[in-house]
């Protein structure tokens, strides 16, 4: 009776173990990357070659629980097949087998597994010293299995094995911000400014230019003065300038630079303070241009076509509303030249970027290149359109 006891004794405790395991298992794969580096830097310095095979080597880790899991797992099966066998004769082979099957499965794996997914890191934080030692003392087992595993997968044409996943990818994120959305984890405002972020490398710097046509500029040979009083006007921080002809831009001068200048009572001409401008195309997206405003430390750029001529004006301000909104201050585009009529209708400055009109009206163009709505009605119209004339879309 004693041994029956000792047995059934040993059946639970190894079952508890295979529980464990199974439990440290979904552990510690589940855990992500930059949450290994920030539990790294939480235990100052502790467990430190642990991390190290961790970051470098995960596979040494999973295999590490499997070995032991495994291990339990028979010893949980042989233990209540004896205890079968020896009530039931042949037949308790069968019984303790399908018993084994059932208890292994539902208390050492199904159970462990669903609850280490509640709180994973929680759980590896409590059970880094437990893991740390398994993997010391199992190291000459593991890492020979490890060798016969990439064996047997350069059989199969296999490089490596358990490709390592290591970053979130970007459709992943964008499906987390969605999902994290939809359930009201983060409110719809942030949500819409992390799909932005992403959308920056699909729009083209075009979309968010200042057209050429509204575009204010002064000729290099204005006084400071003039410089002042335009920009003072208009609330710019800066102005393209040219020389010549609006077309040749050779330059940028800024509100903080003029101000500097007149508070010091200094004698300067306007091309003496002008500072280089940034040339970028028009098929530039947005993310590459932000980088490269970072890069320079600029905040203006102005945009040519494939020709080289001066089609707009794009700012650091224009990009960042493409993630955040409108901010309504760089070359104000509040005044967008968009009326809406008594009948319903709407008065529009043929010169709106057709990607800003689109999003106000809430209506999609078919076109071809053109970016204004000038350039979209010449391209269907055919011809340059008449005062009065109408079109049916």
């Amino acid at each position: 009776m004693q041994s029956l006891f000792l047995e059934i004794g040993l059946f639970f405790l190894t079952l508890a173990a295979a529980g464990l395991f199974a439990f440290l298992e979904t552990a510690f794969t589940s855990i992500r990357p930059f949450k290994i580096h920030e539990l790294r830097k939480a235990e100052h310095g502790r467990y430190k070659k642990f991390f190290d095979i961790w970051e470098s080597n995960p596979q040494r880790i999973l295999v590490t629980v499997l070995v032991v899991n495994n291990f339990f797992h028979v010893l949980c099966s042989v233990t209540i097949t004896e205890i079968m066998q020896s009530y039931l004769g042949d037949l308790g082979l069968a019984v303790g087998v399908v018993t084994a099957t059932i208890m292994i499965l539902v208390f050492g794996d199904i159970v462990p597994k669903t609850l280490a997914k509640t709180d994973y890191v929680s759980v590896v934080r409590a059970s880094l010293w437990l893991m740390h030692f398994l993997v010391v003392v199992f190291a000459p087992v593991t890492l020979m299995l490890l060798k016969f595993a990439r064996g047997a997968f350069k059989l199969l044409g296999k490089e490596t094995i358990w490709g390592h996943s290591d970053a979130v990818s970007e459709k992943e994120l964008k499906y987390l911000i969605d999902y994290s959305d939809e359930q009201g984890i983060i409110d719809a405002e942030k949500g819409e400014m992390l799909q932005n972020v992403f959308g920056l490398g699909e729009i083209p710097v075009s979309n968010v230019m200042i057209p050429q046509t509204d575009m204010v500029s002064l000729d290099i040979n204005a006084s400071i003065e003039q410089a002042s009083e335009v920009i003072s006007k208009h609330h710019f921080s800066g102005i393209p300038v040219f020389e010549g002809n609006d077309d040749n831009i050779v330059g940028i001068i800024y509100h903080k630079d003029l101000f500097d200048l007149m508070s010091r009572n200094e004698q300067k001409r306007l091309k003496e303070i002008v500072r280089p401008v940034l040339f970028v195309p028009e098929t530039k997206k947005n993310n590459q241009l932000l980088n490269e405003f970072l890069k320079k430390r600029m905040h203006m750029a102005i945009v040519v076509d494939e020709f080289g001529a001066v089609i707009g004006l794009a700012t650091l301000e224009d990009v960042i509303e493409e993630i955040v909104g409108e901010i309504s201050d760089e070359h104000e585009k509040v005044h967008t030249g968009i009326t809406e009529l008594a009948d319903g209708g709407w008065m529009i400055n043929a010169s709106i970027v057709l990607d800003n009109l689109e999003e106000l009206l809430k209506i999609e163009f078919e076109v071809e290149d053109s970016l204004t709505l000038a350039g979209f009605l010449a391209e269907k119209m055919q011809h340059l359109p008449k005062n009065g004339e109408t079109i049916t879309y």
